[in-house]
């Protein structure tokens, strides 16, 4: 008998619960304005938490996904924040064939290239890899085959993989893929494989594929290398070998450079910055969470003000403590069950926003979906916060008697030592929705003020587009300057086209070109045509065309623009500088018709101009070169670049955007640009088709990224607040119907 203790009262517990669960459901759909009202707030407190752990879950906990992802790791000369300086061929051959820490070790190079043959030329993201990287990735392709061994050495067939996008989206689900051939920057390739749709590789979108050919002599130090451990092997043992390998390279080659290679988990290479963004948002979703547990805690208390007799009259039925305790709690944890799961149903749409907006600055976007881990999460936080919310309620209401009630019915200042606690409640909901609600307004006046901000060009009805010469088609300067001479002249007078012109960079770019210069008569230059001796300073080149300034809208402050004759190879050489140039080297004198020395191609130019500063970097930059409103920038008609100056190691003037200010929506005239472009050289691919205004976005995108979640999230406290200041009023009502219902007074 005393063996079927446990399970009698087993039974017992779960048909109590079952009773409360019943009972709990019948009060809440009886009252069905207090339910959505508390269903609701939850949805919301919960919802925001669950949408920002989705995200992290998705960005920082997940596992990459490839096979033993946790073994996976990048191999840097030299480590620096955000990223670090590759390895040159030597080093990477070396590693590979004299470490014992790794089951192997791949390059790979990211590149630019022109795609054509089978539809529109297109410019596409591709990597350079060694045969072995995909292998090594654990990957499999969705079609055909990966690379071959001997694909990776001089002289072999020319093979591509391509990603499941290019091929949906360019190829069309060509059933044929494998065997057919593409032109990539002049060169024929023949199509392998087709890579599976989830694949994707350190946030980069990776079009095309191909087999990365190492040259042993070679010194840049552009490889970037994969590698992953043996089961037996730590990271620490892996970089200490590595040094070793490193030291012996340094003495056969007489480098006294001191770097030692560091051995970086793939993971944390790929989040970058991702995790100093996010995990300060938890601050802001724990301030939404408290507020919607304060208002639960508001609406409960109103509740049970109305609810004080009937529990009291249980009590004297006999009803323990415990029982009442039980009752209230499931009460309010089913309430935090049903917010919690329509807080799921908010986190569905909001990742769904998030996908669709893939904000800049955030990795593995395409990973972003409900999963178990966000399902438990979602329940955790969920009974917690109706545990939390209604324990103290259940403590306080269990205490009740009938005696004691049928007195303070009698009081008429029932309730008065009580209330405020309510509007304590009140108050801190309303406090931390205001700490949200100023900071995200701070947040929101500083980004208006820095998109505001005077950029020394107009924004409004300009459309650019890059395109990029390759040496095979256009082998010398004078043939580049003869195509984009011919696009532009196309596109004078087109419809909707005003003006149209074209530069080596555009205003709010990182990567701007910069020059050497000099205005000493005797500045020299070296046999490899750099600087030597002193009098040199370095400031941002543009090569631009006549009317490149006037289509931004930029003034000429003093001296005149250029004209067409300043851009004939055989004119004499005039540059034109700006505001911040002229301040810094001619603060107290006319630089009008000075000479500048610009060293890399023996140039003396005559400055002809000064114009007013254009924004120089991305307008949300930190970095300190680049917070400043503008630096010193040195203009030069593309025509006047030397022959030389288009080949190696500078390779200027190959790659410009054309700039066209529009009397129609920008957008709507980009097939025009397009066809012009096309009708010269229909292989010639068409890049980063945008609005200046675009551009402006893109450049302040990480501090918007920073930005709207905690506007969300304020506005998100701002609605609970409001359902507290709700909680109270329909506390109060309660109150009032509470005690004056003896007195028949309704």
């Amino acid at each position: 008998m005393a063996l079927n203790v446990p399970h009698a009262g087993m039974w017992s517990w779960l048909a109590n619960l079952s009773q409360d669960l019943r009972y709990g459901l019948r009060l809440l759909l009886k009252e069905p304005g207090f339910t959505a009202t508390a269903v609701l707030a939850l949805a919301i407190a919960i919802g925001a938490n669950v949408a920002l752990f989705s995200v992290v879950n998705a960005v920082l906990l997940r596992p990459l996904p490839y096979p033993d992802a946790g073994k996976l790791m990048m191999v840097w000369k030299l480590r620096f924040p955000g990223g670090g300086l590759g390895a040159s061929p030597a080093d990477f051959l070396a590693w590979r064939s004299q470490n014992q820490s790794f089951q192997g070790m791949a390059a790979f190079v990211r590149r630019t290239l022109d795609l054509s043959g089978q539809g529109e030329p297109v410019q596409v993201e591709a990597m350079g890899v060694s045969p072995d990287f995909f292998p090594l990735l654990g990957v499999q392709p969705a079609r055909g085959r990966l690379f071959q061994p001997e694909e990776g050495v001089l002289d072999s067939t020319r093979a591509a993989l391509i990603s499941n996008r290019l091929w949906r989206n360019w190829l069309h689900l060509n059933p044929d893929v494998i065997g057919s051939a593409v032109t990539l920057s002049g060169k024929l390739y023949t199509i392998v494989g087709v890579l599976p749709a989830s694949f994707s590789f350190m946030n980069t979108p990776g079009d095309v594929f191909v087999p990365l050919i190492l040259n042993p002599t070679g010194t840049d130090h552009s490889l970037s290398v994969l590698a992953k451990l043996r089961p037996s092997a730590t990271r620490e043992q892996a970089e200490a070998e590595l040094a070793v390998i490193a030291t012996r390279l340094r003495a056969a080659s007489g480098d006294t450079s001191p770097f030692n290679p560091s051995v970086v988990p793939l993971a944390t290479d790929v989040v970058s910055n991702a995790r100093s963004l996010l995990l300060p948002l938890f601050g802001a979703v724990g301030c939404v969470l408290l507020i919607g547990c304060a208002t639960l805690a508001n609406l409960l208390l109103a509740r049970a003000t109305a609810r004080r007799k009937e529990m009291a009259v249980r009590s004297t039925l006999g009803a323990d403590r415990a029982r009442l305790i039980a009752q209230i709690l499931t009460e309010s944890v089913l309430l935090a069950l049903a917010g919690g799961f329509a807080g799921l149903l908010l986190t569905r749409w909001l990742l769904i926003l998030v996908v669709a907006l893939r904000p800049k600055g955030l990795p593995r976007i395409e990973e972003l979906n409900i999963d178990s881990h966000v399902v438990l999460f979602s329940l955790a936080v969920s009974v917690i916060t109706g545990v939390l919310c209604g324990l103290g309620l259940a403590l306080r209401a269990s205490r009740v008697s009938l005696e004691a009630t049928l007195k303070e019915e009698s009081s008429s200042v029932a309730g008065s030592r009580r209330q405020w606690l309510r509007g304590a409640l009140v108050m801190s909901e309303v406090a931390a929705s205001l700490v949200l609600l100023i900071g995200a307004g701070l947040l929101i006046n500083s980004f208006v003020r820095l998109v505001s901000v005077y950029r020394g060009f107009r924004t409004d009805h300009l459309l650019t587009i890059q395109i990029t010469l390759p040496a095979y088609s256009y082998p010398d300067g004078h043939r580049v300057n003869a195509f984009y001479q011919q696009v532009l002249n196309r596109l004078i007078g087109l419809p909707g086209v005003q003006s149209a012109s074209m530069a080596s960079d555009l205003p709010l770019a990182r990567g701007v070109e910069h020059v050497s210069f000099s205005f000493r008569e005797g500045s020299k230059l070296g046999a490899d045509r750099e600087p030597i001796g002193e009098g040199w300073d370095v400031r941002a080149l543009y090569l631009v065309s006549p009317e490149y300034l006037s289509t931004m809208g930029t003034r000429i402050l003093s001296g005149r623009p250029f004209t067409n004759r300043d851009n004939q190879e055989a004119a004499p050489p005039v540059v034109i500088v700006n505001r911040t140039f002229a301040q810094e080297f001619f603060s107290k004198e006319d630089p009008i018709g000075r000479r500048l020395h610009l060293g890399p191609w023996d140039l003396w130019c005559t400055i002809i101009g000064v114009s007013e500063d254009m924004k120089n970097g991305g307008l949300g930059d930190d970095q300190l070169w680049l917070s400043k409103p503008a630096f010193g920038s040195i203009y030069l008609p593309h025509a006047l670049l030397p022959p030389f100056g288009y080949d190696p190691p500078w390779n200027m003037g190959r790659t410009m955007y054309l700039v066209a200010r529009t009397t129609a929506e920008p957008l709507g005239v980009a097939d025009i640009l397009r066809r012009a472009v096309w009708s010269i050289d229909p292989n010639e691919a068409v890049a980063e088709v945008k609005t200046m205004e675009e551009r402006v976005m893109d450049s302040v995108a990480s501090r918007r990224l920073g930005m709207w979640p905690l506007v969300i999230f304020a506005g998100m406290a701002l609605v609970l607040a409001a359902g507290g200041i709700y909680g109270l009023a329909l506390w109060e009502r309660a109150v009032r119907t509470y005690y004056r219902w003896p007195c028949g007074i309704a």
